[in-house]
């Protein structure tokens, strides 16, 4: 599919470097209104494009820092293995000059390896060694300025699990930050009443976010429970396999309560800045059509799982409805929502952008009841994964900054080829 080209042109906002794509030539039979132009502030805060992706990216409340998951040391260390790390980078402050795309992720000179303990024991009294994690970690999130919630694979069940981890708040050295301690989430899958029971209902956890007042954290749960017995005996159980939904646990009491009714696959959630709502991504029962939806979250009234093919019951808004684009020959979406202390809500979509004749991913913002979506920020070498903050702890910088993954490089000959993490702010 050939690509329109966009004519550019950089704007100086102080030191900081914005981009704005205008309307005109080049836009075909497009009325020059529907163009995007966009003016932001913007800033490359990774730029090890030649080997590692850096992706999942979670701002901090104070705004300095982004937790996130790179293959930089598997790659170095086993050259051929794709192994994922969380590690953490300071943002530049608005001003900086633009950081010079480097081979390697610690010629940045200030992400810092974040290391897990030597052993880590759970609420069974098992342990192993986190050494053996490499690839087997999902995203990560902030809880305050000292804290993350992160998904890591437990080796002995081979299942992500979701576990808080206590940081070292000295400042950052040699290259690392320590964990201090850990606890464990579980929602009661586990038989903890009985030391000897190893996991055998398969529970999946990940993309967690946490609720601006920091009580609760919302993950989307697969569970999969696997045949017991021979089939035809008269004590054989049939396996049960159930769609990912999304719950919510609270950091505070243990409770865990179902949000969404599940049976269609449910991802993303992020809070509105009240903690009143829960967005997230849902194919509807459709297989690649993905969509933003919003729910109420209401501890005191969880939902109830649905039955196959029946009514959805939670209560759920649809907000976005990409798959009705009108000429859409291929699966398009919206997913990976983020909401804005503003009340605006930032996502990934693929549906096309004005004067483009390629679908990619780019970032688009709508208003808390949808709407017409509005072009965020494009590249045109594919944008995803935005994150926010609306945390009450949040400081106002940090209110008014996403940060978000690219394969856009301002050098030409790194263009689209691994994921940067850059930051707007607005």
């Amino acid at each position: 599919m050939l690509r329109a080209h966009m004519p550019w042109r950089m704007v100086v906002l102080g030191a900081a470097v914005g981009i704005a794509f205008l309307g005109g030539a080049g836009c075909g039979d497009q009325e020059a209104e529907d163009c995007f132009e966009l003016t932001v502030d913007l800033a490359q805060v990774t730029s090890d494009t030649l080997i590692t992706d850096h992706l999942d990216a979670s701002l901090s409340p104070d705004g300095t820092r982004v937790v996130f998951t790179t293959d930089y040391w598997g790659i170095k260390a086993l050259e051929d293995k794709d192994e994922r790390d969380f590690a953490i980078v300071e943002l530049p402050n608005p001003g900086d000059p633009p950081r010079t795309p480097v081979e390697r992720l610690t010629d940045v000179g200030n992400a810092r390896r974040v290391i897990l303990p030597a052993t880590l024991v759970d609420l069974l009294g098992r342990s192993f060694n986190p050494v053996l994690l490499g690839s087997n970690i999902g995203a990560a999130t902030w809880i305050d300025d000292q804290r993350i919630i992160a998904v890591v694979e437990e080796p002995q069940s081979n299942l992500p699990r979701l576990y808080v981890f206590d940081l070292d708040p000295a400042p950052m050295t040699a290259g690392r930050i320590d964990v201090l301690s850990f606890q464990l989430i579980d929602d009661g899958f586990l038989d903890l009443a009985d030391p000897n029971v190893t996991n055998n209902n398969q529970v999946y956890y990940v993309h967690p976010a946490v609720s601006p007042d920091g009580q609760w954290v919302a993950y989307s749960r697969f569970f999969f429970k696997p045949a017991i017995g021979t089939e035809g005996s008269p004590t054989y159980q049939p396996p049960v396999s159930k769609q990912p939904a999304i719950v919510a646990y609270n950091l505070v009491t243990g409770e865990t309560v179902r949000v969404t009714n599940g049976s269609t696959v449910e991802d993303d959630p992020a809070w509105s800045p009240d903690g009143q709502w829960i967005a997230f991504t849902s194919n509807g029962g459709e297989f690649g059509s993905n969509e933003v939806y919003k729910v109420r979250f209401d501890p005191a009234n969880p939902a109830t799982e649905r039955a196959p093919g029946g009514p959805f019951t939670d209560g759920r808004i649809r907000l976005t409805f990409t798959n009705t684009e009108p000429e859409v020959k291929i699966p398009v979406g919206s997913f990976d929502p983020t909401w804005l202390a503003d009340g605006r809500i930032v996502f990934v979509s693929t549906r096309r952008a004005p004067c483009t004749s390629v679908r990619e991913r780019n970032l688009w913002v709508m208003g808390a009841d949808g709407g017409e979506p509005k072009l965020f920020y494009r590249s045109d070498e594919d944008d995803a994964f935005p994150t926010s903050t609306n945390l009450q702890s949040a400081s106002p910088n940090a209110l008014r900054t996403v940060v978000f993954s690219s394969r856009h490089n301002p050098v030409e000959d790194f263009k689209g080829q691994k994921s940067d993490l850059y930051v707007l702010r607005f």
